[in-house]
């Protein structure tokens, strides 16, 4: 991969709060610092994982990598911090993008000095069971017990799919994921549940005893955030996505982004900027798109190498997939 990686020390950039006339160039400023900042948390496997050298990799990683090529080219770099705190994110202006597996709900959208890019990853509660109970559907669990973290978004799903089909189960509720984790392996509940991509991992370490159902019982649909006094640069991270989406519906990998120069459908051309306009009206290079697909590859490249078929945790694409393969990704019109 040509993209070159800054590792910060660990920790929010904790900078005054940057005035409105700065806010509004955002992307002069990344240029100027010659990095772009990406806020992560590295809680789930294949999403986002710091290895003991403090290298970083991962599905949300490389979406970051692709909106730093976007902005500064193939060889662009990027700075990673830990987001924990969004409050935190609002009042000091930085880092510019956090990639943390963040559902976009209505009072998220709505907070003052918050934008969601577009939904890039469709998450939700779902069940890993054992694979010997042959269970197809969440419901054959009712009269059982799951495990599940407290108060959590799967606490909610969970009870919420019960509830509405009138259903009933015993919850097995703990502290952390991990002693739910712990408690369902032990053998004290039937099923686990959780986010679907919290479970991927789970499942991963034991594939031939455990499966996940494939029913979401609550949508959790996860996209990048931004400052919303930016929109520029909202709507760089917002059309690299869709650029991403885009790319694997036309075939377009990222051996070939940039050796594709003729003979190609207009859909291809207006993406890889060969016929100029989309640079312009994102105030970036015509080819910006091209380097971002060289740089990370496109969509089904990011999902196979980190969570897919080419990945330890081999979670298949179902809902992520292309709307032609049955999935929810559609991209809109490059143009």
């Amino acid at each position: 991969m040509r993209l070159a990686i800054l590792i910060s020390a660990l920790v929010i950039i904790a900078t005054p709060v940057m005035p409105s006339t700065m806010a509004a160039s955002r992307i002069e400023t990344i240029k100027a610092r010659g990095s772009l900042t990406c806020g992560i948390v590295a809680r789930v496997h294949g999403f986002t994982d710091i290895d003991s050298d403090g290298r970083v990799s991962g599905f949300e990683p490389d979406l970051c990598r692709a909106v730093a090529a976007a902005v500064l080219g193939q060889d662009a770099k990027v700075t990673y911090v830990m987001a924990n705190d969004v409050e935190r994110f609002i009042q000091s202006g930085e880092p510019d993008v956090v990639a943390r597996r963040l559902t976009v709900t209505l009072r998220r959208e709505r907070q003052p000095g918050l934008a969601f890019s577009r939904v890039i990853f469709f998450d939700g509660t779902a069940l890993l069971a054992p694979i010997a109970m042959r269970a197809t559907a969440p419901s054959a669990f009712a009269g059982h017990t799951i495990c599940v973290r407290g108060g959590s978004e799967a606490d909610r799903g969970l009870t919420s799919y019960f509830t509405r089909r009138e259903l009933t189960f015993a919850a097995l509720r703990t502290a952390e994921l991990k002693d739910a984790t712990d408690t369902f392996l032990g053998g004290e509940c039937d099923a686990l549940a959780a986010d679907l991509s919290e479970l991927a991992p789970v499942r991963a370490s034991r594939p031939t005893k455990f499966a996940i159902l494939p029913e979401l019982l609550s949508q959790e649909p996860l996209a990048l955030l931004t400052h919303a006094d930016d929109p520029q640069f909202t709507a760089v991270v917002d059309w690299t996505m869709n650029a991403l989406i885009v790319a694997e519906e036309l075939g377009i990998a990222a051996v070939d982004a940039n050796s594709l120069r003729d003979h190609l459908d207009p859909e291809a051309r207006q993406l890889l900027g060969l016929d100029p306009g989309n640079g312009a009206a994102l105030d970036l290079r015509e080819s910006w798109a091209a380097d971002v697909i060289t740089t990370v590859g496109n969509y089904g490249e990011i999902y196979s190498r980190n969570l897919g078929d080419d990945s330890a945790i081999q979670l298949p694409r179902g809902y992520n997939a292309l709307w032609r393969d049955g999935g929810l990704l559609y991209a809109l019109p490059m143009r």
